[in-house]
Formats: structure tokens, sequence, C-alpha cells
């Protein structure tokens, strides 16, 4: 098996995946969890909503200017002391049971900027080491293989989550996420042996000096440009994923909930088996001009699931949506590690992973906009129209600066 041997020629990359793939499937449980103890702490509903976006956008915001300390500090003990912040984090919701009314709502606030921030910071530091983990002619396949684990989570994480959540209790959920992220973070430093991180050479300067020069560089390298705005974009369309199946499946579909699933999973399986074929492959596109291309199609393919009808067209649109997105991940990642100075990484790193997960909760955000404005089978088209404008503006730029991919690519 080939993930296996890559697993095996890595095992700080082989450990690193596994203390993800044990976070990652606990937290959907949590995140359920924080919903429903959210509920209970808020009495109306523009309460529960403002709660739960200040106490997200909040630890999102800060992400942006973690890149400089990244950068700074010692990242292999970075990725150790971020798993035990986020366990300190869940330990705050059990404190919250025999906390005082009044201060549940700020206990609630500390635990989630602790695991929010935590996980940025964390998920930032784990990419800006890949390159060291990882030499450059399997690059691409980690990339693969790790986008297609990712659709895999996705796809069981939720479900898991709610079957945990329904057989025990919030408190246990957790107990279960403090236990895990400790695990994870003695994986992690049993990761950290196996690699070496290049000597933090540059001299410090001033905090917003340094913040400034990262930004530089996205403008004047246009590929890493082209990779965040990518992120503005894909990250709008994830964000109103999950609403649009579950609202199409109720309101335009008028199909049982269960129906939710095998849309799901047309999706999901699919994107796996190609990002798996891909990674067997090592497989990149050797002229950028393709990935534009990728983008006006993965946009038109969204634009078509707001035509459907009933859920077969769905499955069907779901089934070519992820097809064409397998292929931008492990693209995005891959550019991203080759083309970014070592230096700095975190800097870059951080504003390319902090724009994507703001980009989701703007998506979410403008869904509920557009369906207010001009109707549920809206929601798709705009933002797949816009998916489309970041096709034309790789096109345009690959003409204009160049075609070909530099980097390891396999025949």
């Amino acid at each position: 098996m080939v993930l296996y041997h890559l697993y095996k020629k890595y095992p700080a990359y082989g450990l690193l995946q596994v203390a993800s793939i044990m976070t990652i499937l606990t937290n959907w449980a949590a995140f359920l969890a924080m919903l429903v103890l959210l509920d209970r702490l808020t009495e109306s509903g523009l309460a529960f909503g403002s709660l739960w976006a200040v106490s997200g956008l909040i630890p999102l915001i800060l992400g942006y200017f973690s890149g400089v300390w990244i950068d700074r500090l010692n990242v292999k003990k970075l990725i150790v002391v971020t798993e035990i912040t986020a366990a300190i984090g869940f330990g705050f919701f059990l404190v919250m049971f025999s906390t005082p009314g009044d201060w549940q709502w700020v206990v609630f606030l500390v635990a989630r900027l602790f695991i929010l921030l935590s996980g940025n910071i964390n998920g930032t530091c784990v990419q800006t080491v890949i390159p060291d983990i990882i030499e450059k002619e399997d690059l691409v396949k980690a990339n693969s293989f790790s986008f297609s684990l990712n659709n895999v989570l996705r796809l069981t994480g939720a479900s898991l989550g709610g079957v945990l959540l329904a057989v025990s209790s919030l408190e246990f959920v957790f107990l279960l996420n403090v236990i895990t992220c400790l695990v994870a973070a003695l994986l992690s430093y049993q990761a950290t042996k196996y690699f070496e991180t290049p000597e933090k050479t540059v001299a410090r300067k001033n905090y917003l000096l340094e913040f400034k020069e990262g930004i530089t560089q996205i403008n004047v390298n246009k590929w890493v440009l082209s990779v965040v705005v990518a992120a503005i974009f894909s990250g709008i369309i994830i964000g109103n994923f999950n609403l649009m199946l579950q609202q199409f499946t109720a309101e335009v579909y008028q199909e049982e909930d269960y129906i939710l699933s095998y849309l799901y999973v047309a999706h999901g399986v699919v994107a796996f088996i190609v990002a798996y074929t891909l990674a067997k492959r090592n497989f990149l596109f050797k002229n950028r001009v393709y990935y534009g291309l990728n983008y006006m199609l993965f946009g038109l393919i969204w634009m078509c699931f707001g035509l459907t009808s009933n859920y077969i067209q769905g499955m069907i649109v779901l089934i070519l949506f992820g097809i064409v997105g397998a292929f931008n991940g492990p693209y995005e990642r891959t550019t991203m590690q080759h083309e970014v100075p070592d230096h700095m990484r975190g800097r870059i790193f951080a504003t390319w992973q902090t724009t994507y997960s703001l980009s989701i909760q703007l998506g979410a955000f403008l869904s509920g906009v557009i369906i207010t404005v001009f109707g549920l089978r809206w929601v798709p088209i705009i933002t797949g129209m816009m998916e489309i404008l970041l096709g034309v503006f790789v096109v345009v730029l690959s003409i204009k600066v160049g075609k070909k991919i530099h980097y390891h690519q396999a025949s």
C-alpha cells in the first residue's frame, strides 16, 4: 500500500497524521457539544448567533498575527505546546459545569479562544514543517494523500460525532477531547525526533515590520498570491457547502434527512478515490493554465448544483464536484511549500490558513444574505461565478507570468 510506504519512509509525517486524525474525529463531537452547550447558555437566537460568531472570529483574526511568532519560535516545540493548550481549552468546558451561571459565558469564550487559536497555530506549524519532513519528489504524493484523508474525515467526522454525543454526555465528550489532545501531544513530540527544521537565522525586528514583510512577499510572488486568493473564493464555497446540501435536501428535493448522507457519500467517496489515485501517480499538471481552467470548471459545476431539482441530479453533480476539486488541494499545498522562503513560512502560511478559515465563515454569512435577497438556488450560482473569476485570474496570470510548474512533476 502506497500510504503505508509513505508513512514508513517518513515516520514523522505518519505520527503527525495519526495525531491529526484522532483530534479531528473527536473535535467533531466537541463541535456539536459546544452548540448544545451554547444553546443552554443563551435565551434567544440573536444571543446564540452573536456569541458563537464572536467566540469564533476573534481566534481566527488573531491567527493572522501568529505567523511572526511562528517564524521566531521553535516550531517543533510549538506543535507540541499547541496540542497541550488545546487540551487546556477543552478542560475549561469541564470546569464550566461547576461555574456560577453569570460566569459560564466567560469560560465559554476563553475555552473557544484556547481551542481555535491552538488549532490554527498547530495547523500552520505542521504545514511549515512538511517540506522539512518530506523529500521534494514525494511532496505531491503526501499532499494528495492528506487531501484525500481530509475528505474521509469530513465524511465520517460529523456522523461519528453525532453518535458519540447521543450515547454519552457533554462532560464525557469534552473529557475525551482533553485525552486525545494530550495523546496527540505525545505523538507530536515523538514525531519531532525524526526531523530537523532550519535554524532561525533572521534577526528579530519590529513586529509590524516583520508582518509587513510577509504580506509584501505574498504580493511579490504571484503564485503564492494566487493560492491566497484561491483560499478566499474556495473557502466561500466550502462555507456554504454543508448548508446547501441540507437546504436542498429539505426545501428543493423535499426528501427525508437520510438523503443528505447520500449526497455526502457521493461527493466524499469520489473525492477520496480521485485524490488517492493522484497521490499514487504523484501527479500534477505541467502547465498552470490547467489549474485555472480547473477552478473555472469547479465553479461551473457548483453553479449546476443550484439548478438541480432532485437528489439523483444532486448526487451526479456532487460526483463531478468531487472529481474536479480533488486536483486543487494538492496543487495549492505543493505551491506554498515550494514557493515560500523558509524564514517566512510562519507568516505566509498563517495568512493563507487564516484567510481560508475566515472565508468559510464569510461563505456561511453570504449564504444567508443571498437566500434572503435572491433565494436558495442563487447561493451556489453566485458563489460558483466567483470561483470562475478565480479561474480566469489564474489563467491570465499563468499566461502573463509563466506557464510551467518548476518543481518535480511525474511523467
